[in-house]
């Protein structure tokens, strides 16, 4: 009987040990990643935290959590940074929660500088973007220019989630050429804005997306549009 006491008491000092490590190897998954798991942070405790910076946010009327704590948590998982930090010999982990700017709107644009063929000279003119997307608010007050990996988390989450970490320009100040394109600003298109002229083949053509194309020529050209179907 003493030696099966004993052979229990080992084996749950083991099963102990292996939790210890497997929780030791998370938490420093998270911190090398930045990312948060239920394994790090369990659902029920992120909801504790989410529902306290809601409650610490309630008189900044501006803020506000892109989600319900409740019915939206599972997806805070995904953007939850988890930001280390060393204080002495202590391990400090601090959770980087995205917060909505409610009172501001952006609406997202993908902008393309097609170019202008010409039949006498062979060449093309195109103007070169500062970026290929433009982020500006309903008011034309604030702008800015957003990457690549912000543009596609807005497209991935429908628009709810928006983080952008570029800086907001004001319109009024702006020497941006994008921006000049958009407003059709033709003044600033002039002073702001740089040609790109290359050798044209008399043909370009570029697809916007599925079943939409842009089509350039240098001259009038008969264009056949053929239909496939299957089933």
């Amino acid at each position: 009987m003493s030696a099966q006491i004993k052979l229990g008491t080992f084996q749950d000092g083991i099963h102990q040990y292996e939790r210890a490590v497997t929780t030791l190897y998370d938490y420093l998954s998270a911190i090398s990643t930045q990312t948060v798991t239920p394994a790090v942070l369990t659902l029920h405790q992120l909801r504790i935290v989410l529902h306290r910076v809601k409650e610490h946010i309630l008189n900044q009327p501006k803020l506000a959590l892109p989600g319900d704590p409740d019915a939206d948590v599972w997806s805070y998982y995904g953007y939850i940074r988890a930001i280390p930090a060393i204080v002495g010999q202590t391990l400090l982990v601090s959770l980087q929660i995205p917060l909505a700017d409610i009172l501001t709107t952006l609406r997202f644009y993908r902008i393309h500088s097609f170019p202008l063929l010409d039949p006498h000279t062979q060449q093309q003119f195109s103007y070169e973007l500062e970026n290929p997307y433009l982020a500006i608010d309903a008011k034309t007050d604030y702008y800015t220019l957003p990457a690549e990996a912000e543009v596609s988390l807005y497209i991935a989450t429908r628009g709810k989630w928006c983080q952008l970490a570029q800086p907001m320009y004001t319109v009024d100040t702006s020497r941006h050429c994008i921006l000049a394109l958009f407003l059709k600003q033709n003044a600033l298109i002039t002073k702001f804005c740089t040609i790109i002229r290359h050798w044209s083949t008399g043909v370009y053509a570029a697809q916007l997306q599925p079943c939409i194309w842009v089509v350039s020529l240098a001259k009038s050209m008969l264009l056949r549009t053929e239909c496939v179907t299957t089933g």
